[in-house]
């Protein structure tokens, strides 16, 4: 792959003493001096065949210019520098991204969306995107949609990011006619990349109220930040807490309600952003951004509450029954996500906002709660962890099993009774613990 971008720029005055006529330019020309700097040496145009006494009035001037790039170009350094470097490469000839995938009809395909889209007919505009697809998708037909992961037609990245800038248009505030259907079947293709949109991807479905979409995106979606999530996470405590309210204030809320957009349950959007995978340090600093308040993390702490009740029970009994049927794990509740992405999850919560907990009152009692949930976890993971090298071999011979490596490994006798005398010579250490002796 080639390309060419302008990394930086610098402008500076030619001196007056160098440009005697304003139709000719000064010479310039490059010498490398090191690594860290070169000389740019400017000089009259056509001074070396003057006579001796015009040389003198001519002046030469030499600039000292420090390098901070490095000899090898890379993709890092060429990154977001290509609005600079437009002025100076020359531009090719002007195709849309759709023609340069291919002269498939894409290009019609896209006026035609955004045409319709514009005179609010979102429902043509679905139904031209699905023919497309129906035409392109060999042995298909004209169906609506395609299961995800789906190679043909080859959707690309420009091509599916102008699809989403038409039809969520997120540069427009206000309220549009909006149909998610195409959306749908973006995500459920795995062909939608949160940086496709830079307002955030999360952000634009919130604005159109349109929740399927935004639990839709945290199973597809790979690349959504931590921010956007605690954003929307904030926005469904607060149209919660709302509604709460008005229920108790209103005997006719409900009648309200019925009419309004429907919004995920807390446990709902919460589970979906636990089971996503995150980063500690920028969930961390996601909590602190969008969940100050301490009455935000109280109703996150009551649900976490409700799904550490039952501990492991239920995992270590779905656990052992895969094993008993020698196939593969994978937790699978529609209560709760995994045991050990809630805890995950507590402890960022914790550190995050784990003083402003201890200064508001009422959190105190639900926290002493889950503390009491979590210690007899902990007492029955350091129990269980004895167990770990006296099991440790029949679970690589489970393992070898599942993945269809042939017999397990047979053991010789010298080798059985080496292991014994390494098993009596070495101690059965557990796990290290801190003491404190006080004299």
């Amino acid at each position: 792959m080639q390309y060419g971008v302008l990394v930086a720029s610098q402008s500076m005055p030619v001196p007056s003493s160098l440009v005697q006529n304003h139709s000719q330019s000064p010479h310039l020309s490059l010498t490398f001096s090191n690594e860290h700097q070169i000389l740019l040496a400017l000089s009259p145009e056509g001074a070396s065949g003057k006579s001796t006494s015009q040389k003198t009035s001519s002046r030469s001037t030499i600039y000292i210019v420090p390098l901070n790039a490095s000899f090898k170009s890379s993709l890092a350094n060429a990154m977001g520098k290509t609005s600079e470097t437009a002025a100076w490469l020359a531009q090719p000839e002007q195709r849309s991204s759709a023609s340069v995938q291919g002269d498939d009809g894409r290009a019609k395909l896209l006026q035609a969306i955004r045409s319709l889209t514009s005179q609010d007919e979102s429902h043509k505009a679905d139904e031209a995107f699905f023919k497309w697809i129906g035409d392109h998708t060999p042995g298909h037909g004209n169906k609506k949609s395609e299961p995800r992961g789906h190679s043909s037609p080859q959707l690309g990245r420009e091509f599916v990011k102008e699809i989403l800038h038409i039809i969520l248009q997120p540069d427009n505030t206000a309220t549009i006619k909006y149909s998610p259907r195409v959306v749908h079947s973006l995500l459920d293709r795995g062909v939608v990349s949160a940086s496709m949109i830079e307002k955030g991807l999360l952000r634009v479905l919130w604005s159109r109220n349109d929740w399927e979409n935004i639990l839709r995106t945290l199973d597809t979606v790979v690349d959504i930040p931590e921010g956007e999530m605690m954003f929307l996470l904030k926005a469904v405590i607060d149209f919660h807490h709302t509604s709460n309210t008005t229920e108790s204030l209103d005997s006719n809320a409900m009648q309200v309600d019925s009419r309004q957009t429907w919004t995920p349950p807390l446990a709902t959007y919460l589970s979906a952003c636990i089971t996503y995978s995150t980063s500690p340090a920028a969930l961390r600093l996601a909590i602190r951004e969008h969940l100050s308040d301490a009455r935000d993390l109280v109703y996150i702490l009551e649900i976490l509450e409700g799904w550490m009740m039952g501990g492991t029970e239920d995992y270590i009994e779905q656990l052992l029954r895969s094993i008993a049927h020698n196939s593969r794990f994978e937790y699978r509740s529609s209560a709760s996500p995994p045991y050990h992405k809630i805890v995950l999850f507590l402890q960022v919560l914790l550190d995050a906002s784990f003083l402003a907990l201890l200064q508001y009152q009422p959190s105190h009692d639900i926290l002493r709660r889950i503390m009491s949930y979590v210690e007899p976890e902990v007492v029955l993971f350091e129990r269980m962890e004895h167990l770990r090298g006296s099991l440790e071999q029949f679970v690589r011979i489970q393992a070898k099993s599942r993945q269809g490596s042939g017999r397990p490994e047979v053991v010789s006798d010298d080798r059985r009774r080496s292991r014994k005398g390494r098993k009596f010579a070495e101690p059965d250490i557990g796990m290290y613990r801190l003491e404190e002796l006080v004299i």
